[in-house]
């Protein structure tokens, strides 16, 4: 062997001996941090138990755990719900992790939990996992993009000779129309008697308002809804509501009409 290749190997053993050495060093000054850290957690902890006050006790704990960054130790908060909830909405935030608002209590840290989440990633499924009716819909409409709607609406009327009594001589319908003019199938659509005129009086047959399920009909494209007619000269005031999650809620005023010709 040359002394130059001799030279080469032990240079050789002295870099990994040094690398070694190095890592050693780091690894113990690491372990012996993280004994500090710990001893320095337990200390803190124990001052929160000696609280007799069960609240204070709890709040004490969400303040380790967040100082600290240790999620272990909001499983002690065990009476103030809020002070749980806050602790776990801390480590779902901090660490993007979803999975954590399960482990939130109350109904509308929940919610928010997941709202929060369902805007960031524009994931309008986790909004399915909010309890409020309130909240969801905000939710839906916060991840869905909505498509600008349209109402087209219109009335046939019923024949002089036919009975005024008979359901189905009139019929009031509606087209909910998208931003490109299609047919929005499946949509709640509402029509809403709120007034009947008799003479330009009020006229009380029922009581108003009364409200309607309007049905689609995929021969048409329209949703229809035909009425009960009490006499050929009552003028009856209708509004109309069409909504479908993704499209834009439409409403429109239909005012007051005959039903007969």
């Amino acid at each position: 062997m040359t002394m130059e290749k001799k030279i080469k190997i032990e240079l050789l053993i002295l870099i990994v001996f040094i690398s070694i050495t190095i890592s050693l060093i780091f690894n113990i000054q690491n372990t012996q941090q993280e004994l500090n850290q710990s001893k320095e957690i337990r200390k803190i902890t124990l001052e929160c138990e000696n609280i007799d006050n069960p609240l204070l006790k709890d709040n004490c704990y969400k303040r380790v755990a967040i100082k600290t960054d240790n999620i272990s130790i909001c499983e002690k908060i065990k009476l103030y719900y809020q002070a749980a909830d806050e602790c776990y909405l801390h480590f779902a935030e901090k660490n993007n992790d979803i999975s954590l608002c399960r482990k939130i209590i109350l109904t509308e840290n929940k919610d928010y939990c997941y709202l929060k989440f369902a805007k960031e990633k524009k994931n309008s499924s986790l909004c399915e996992k909010i309890i409020d009716k309130g909240t969801k819909e905000l939710c839906y409409n916060m991840t869905t993009s909505i498509i600008n709607t349209t109402l087209e609406c219109g009335i046939v009327p019923a024949k002089e000779e036919h009975s005024v009594t008979e359901k189905g001589t009139a019929t009031i319908w509606v087209r909910y129309l998208d931003n490109k003019n299609n047919s929005i199938q499946n949509a709640t659509v509402i029509l809403k008697l709120y007034r009947m005129e008799l003479n330009g009086e009020s006229y009380y047959a029922w009581e108003l308002p009364k409200e309607f399920s309007m049905h689609y009909s995929m021969k048409n494209k329209y949703y229809y809804f035909s009425p009960t007619l009490l006499s050929r000269k009552i003028l009856y005031c209708y509004e109309v509501y069409a909504a479908k999650k993704g499209y834009k809620p439409a409403h429109k005023d239909l005012g007051c009409v005959k039903l007969v010709e």
